[in-house]
């Protein structure tokens, strides 16, 4: 809907609306962020976007897959002139920590049609493959190469990373689109969005390649379709698939078991019936489900813990989208019970909160690409707190200065060591707005303690704070007078004050420091920097 951006004081608008009665709101907020703090995580705090040189309409950042030692995003409409032919950037997990964003390699597909292959639509990676596919479950046919049917697979050798082989789609399987959904380790690949037709039926269907003599195997040695399960080809089963370890876990978005469209997410392991079958260990459904929920539209797993998107589901009369968290063995053991169900902060119709999802250990992020003015996306954090689930932090990139408006940011979402990686495919990050070549946006978390923060000789308090900033530079630590810089998250200085000398405190009030993060420096009178930068929170 072009540039336009709600003003959050105009009666009416969503956010006027959740801080109306203030006084009820203050003390929400502080319980709130008072359960943040005690539990471990820290915020998030933008580092860096990028966007590796990527040309206007590539939409870097479409996909995004990450493991312990890399990072690769999708560029689907990348190619010269009009051909959108497509290419993976890869990067190091080490070069990103370091703050060296230039791709180690970036790989394109040499073999099947020359001409828009959407190359990139959908990645998987371990620590040595990378699968890539030429379709998307994210849109609509725009972001599918129905032609090019097929699975690229790349290994790392050491030194570069080279085509390994190509899976084509099974000469026995009838109809959808190989590859709109992938997931892979060192052993295994599993491929969705194919279907079969057995004679009675047609179903979805999810194949499982498993990786020997240096290679996959060129046919799949097993498949699962949600059997015993009376699944059809309107579930779309397959269409999200998450694995770790021996852990698969299949989106069913379209399942209509709890209403048409509610949803479902099936769990498979791995040598359950039989050495390298997948045997089905359960099928889970929201606790509150009902139609057009589409509950298993993203899934993630890690370990125990499974996070599943609901981007349907409605609130107070508004689609404004749902996830939840379920436990492996929480209820009983053996099961995978629902530990809590997470909502947006703000509920807005259209807003799809669980249209992305990822988990890391103790971390759950979901992503809700497109808000109702605009496309500008968001992305809330999630920690585990007291038996649920506690929101850590609300991410506007827009909000914040990131990006230019209609970004689409969370139009993927990543994990990756101490990092939050925000696909954002319609950013312009190295163009003027209009000239969109997408991106990704970093972001990392700080150690941030309950009362107080300190680097070196400066004491920050209280963090994040909300009415006033305290300031201290421990004595012996600079002569004074001493000048006090806050710059926001783009370098722009927002205040400028002065301390008579170290060991003295200065108290700053809020002021039009609106909510976000800022740096606090310190220097003498010449400019010499004597402590910081320090990051600080304003909420």
């Amino acid at each position: 809907m072009g540039n336009v951006r709600m003003d959050p004081s105009a009666p009416g608008s969503p956010i006027f609306y959740y801080f109306g009665n203030m006084r009820e709101r203050l003390l929400s907020l502080f319980f709130f962020f008072c359960v943040a703090l005690v539990s471990a995580q820290a915020p998030y705090v933008f580092q860096q976007a990028f966007n590796g040189d990527a040309e206007v309409g590539s939409k870097f950042g479409w996909s995004l897959a990450a493991s312990t030692d890399w990072v690769a995003v999708g560029l689907p409409f990348s190619g010269p002139g009009n051909l959108e032919n497509g290419a993976v950037a890869i990067y190091a997990t080490a070069d990103l920590a370091a703050g060296v964003y230039a791709p180690v390699q970036v790989v394109h597909e040499n073999i099947g049609p020359v001409n828009d292959q959407k190359f990139g639509a959908t990645l998987a990676c371990s620590n040595t493959l990378l699968a890539v596919s030429n379709c998307s479950k994210r849109a609509t046919e725009t972001y599918c190469n129905d032609a090019a049917e097929w699975v690229s697979l790349f290994q790392w050798n050491g030194t570069t990373w080279q085509e390994l082989q190509q899976l084509q789609r099974p000469p026995w399987a009838t109809g959808g689109t190989y590859g709109r959904a992938l997931a892979v380790s060192n052993e295994v690949l599993a491929v969705g969005g194919t279907r079969s037709f057995n004679g009675t039926v047609t179903r979805d269907v999810v194949y499982l390649y498993t990786f020997q003599n240096g290679g996959f195997t060129s046919l799949p040695t097993d498949s699962v379709d949600g059997s015993p399960y009376n699944t059809s080809a309107a579930d779309d089963l397959g269409h999200a698939l998450a694995l770790d370890g021996n852990t698969l876990l299949v989106g069913s978005a379209g399942d209509g078991e709890l209403g048409a469209g509610a949803g479902a997410v099936f769990i498979y392991d791995k040598d359950l019936g039989g050495n390298d079958q997948w045997g089905l260990v359960r099928k889970l459904l929201a606790s509150n489900g009902r139609a057009e929920d589409r509950f298993g539209y993203d899934v993630g797993v890690n370990g125990t813990r499974a996070v599943v998107g609901a981007p349907g589901r409605e609130q107070n009369g508004m689609t404004a989208g749902m996830a939840y968290v379920f436990d492996r063995d929480h209820g009983f053991s053996g099961n995978w019970g629902q530990v809590d169900s997470l909502a947006p902060l703000v509920p807005e119709e259209g807003r799809v909160f669980g249209a992305t999802v990822a988990i890391s250990g103790d971390r759950v992020a979901i992503g809700a690409p497109p808000p109702p003015l605009g496309d500008n996306g968001i992305a809330e954090v999630f920690a585990p707190d007291a038996g649920g689930w506690t929101r850590v932090q609300r991410i506007d990139p827009y909000a914040e200065g990131h990006v230019n408006s209609e970004n689409r940011a969370a139009n993927c979402i990543a994990f990756s060591g101490n990092s939050l990686l925000i696909g954002t495919p319609w950013a312009s990050i190295t163009h003027p707005p209009g000239d969109p070549t997408g991106g990704v946006l970093r972001y990392t978390q700080d150690v941030v303690g309950i009362n107080e923060t300190a680097r070196g000789s400066l004491r920050v308090w209280p963090v994040p704070f909300s009415e006033v900033l305290h300031v201290e530079l421990a004595a012996g630590g600079g002569q004074g007078p001493l000048v006090v810089e806050v710059t926001d998250v783009l370098g722009r200085v927002v205040r400028t004050e002065r301390i008579s000398a170290s060991g003295n405190v200065l108290t700053l009030a809020r002021a039009a420091m609106t909510t976000g993060y800022y740096q606090v420096h310190v220097s003498n009178v010449h400019g010499d920097v004597v402590s910081g930068p320090h990051r600080v929170i304003a909420q």
